[in-house]
């Protein structure tokens, strides 16, 4: 599959029309091998505030870190990339909801232990998740509405979270 580039100069991450792709590659795969997918939306929180107050230097090296550390929990097979602006999609292949709460709630906890967060202004950095299972049935779309309405819910909620749709 032909990547799109787009974001991979800044975070070295995937982006949004990659994702999209590769997402009805494995929706047809799912609904053929039954396998369980999900989707987390991640946004990192107060993000606006990182570049107003730091300026946007110092917000590409919020983005460069995050992106390095969810590398880092990523496992083979599935995707992280870069959804737009300080939005990331994570689609996990064989996990169910709970086990992808998991794992975003471990990708918290190393983006919380960032020691690079302890040299600049303003931070630590924390994000709000929404996770949502990819029916083969209702398709890639609702699935994103779906995530994003439990990405919403964490931010409303307090921030800092992962909810579920």
């Amino acid at each position: 599959m032909r990547d799109a580039g787009g974001d991979r100069k800044l975070t070295g991450l995937r982006n949004r029309r990659f994702v999209n792709e590769w997402l009805r590659l494995q929706l047809a795969q799912s609904r053929r091998l039954d396998v369980v997918v999900c989707i987390a939306l991640l946004d990192i929180d107060h993000f606006k505030r990182v570049n107003d107050v730091c300026g946007h230097s110092v917000g590409d090296r919020v983005l460069q870190e995050f992106a390095s550390i969810a590398m880092g929990v990523v496992r083979e097979g599935e995707v992280f990339a870069r959804w737009g602006g300080e939005e990331f999609l994570w689609v996990m292949v064989g996990k169910n909801p709970d086990s992808a709460i998991h794992a975003v709630d471990r990708l918290r906890a190393l983006v919380g232990q960032s020691a690079c967060w302890a040299t600049q202004p303003g931070w630590p950095v924390s994000f709000s998740a929404g996770v949502a299972p990819l029916d083969p049935r209702e398709g890639i779309e609702q699935a994103l509405r779906q995530a994003d309405d439990a990405l919403y819910r964490a931010k409303v909620a307090g921030r800092a979270q992962t909810l579920v749709h």
